[in-house]
């Protein structure tokens, strides 16, 4: 494969692999703030109205953004894997890849036998988060940490093998500026402020003896 197409293979891996960088980084975080890494964190987190919302936020984007990746409709997702992976076959659009029928029908197994955590994830899309449905209350997550961070890996072993096939390269899907470090240098300024505005309060109650009043 060569010039135009090449080019126009290019363009829409890049395409999936943006949706995907936005999906992993707010999977990251809300996966950071459901297990922090420090009982302080965790504290704080707990105590902390604006963390609470940041994961129903990020986790939301998460849901939305591997929607796209993941529901088996070309119009309203153009950039839907099952519908990429067609065009990666010998009749397909990129067919002259030549990508092996055996690896291609791993790739569709793997998406088959991942369909009920597709279907919840398209059904909260569509019911809870990109509008409010009357039966959103019925709707039940069953998408769970480790088999979200499957997910993910599933689009970008995908990416990786075209990747490696067409252009003889790899490619890194951490998104730059890794946030949860932010996220947990921004935690350590917050827990060591808070610790240091309750010092002198705490001192005060253990000279007068006040600490279990």
């Amino acid at each position: 494969m060569k010039g135009k197409k090449q080019q126009e293979l290019k363009n829409e891996i890049w395409q999936i692999c943006e949706i995907l960088l936005l999906a992993k980084s707010s999977f990251n975080i809300t996966k950071y703030l459901l297990h922090p890494n420090s009982l302080k964190h965790t504290e704080y987190i707990n105590s902390s109205a604006y963390f609470k919302y940041s994961i129903i936020i990020n986790w939301r984007t998460t849901v939305i953004e591997l929607s796209k990746l993941f529901a088996d409709n070309k119009d309203r997702d153009r950039f839907n894997l099952k519908h990429f992976i067609k065009k990666l076959k010998k009749d397909g659009h990129f067919g002259d890849i030549k990508i092996p029928d055996t690896i291609i029908a791993d790739w569709e197994a793997i998406l088959d036998k991942e369909v009920n955590a597709i279907n919840n994830l398209i059904l909260q899309r569509d019911k809870i988060y990109a509008h409010t449905d009357p039966a959103h209350k019925s709707v039940t997550n069953t998408v769970h940490i480790r088999k979200t961070d499957e997910l993910i890996g599933v689009v970008e072993k995908v990416i990786k093998h075209i990747y490696l096939t067409v252009f003889d390269t790899g490619i890194s899907f951490e998104p730059v500026g890794d946030p949860i470090q932010n996220l947990n240098y921004l935690l350590d300024i917050l827990v060591n402020e808070r610790e240091t505005n309750l010092a002198p309060p705490m001192a005060f109650a253990k000279k007068h003896g006040l600490e279990d009043v």
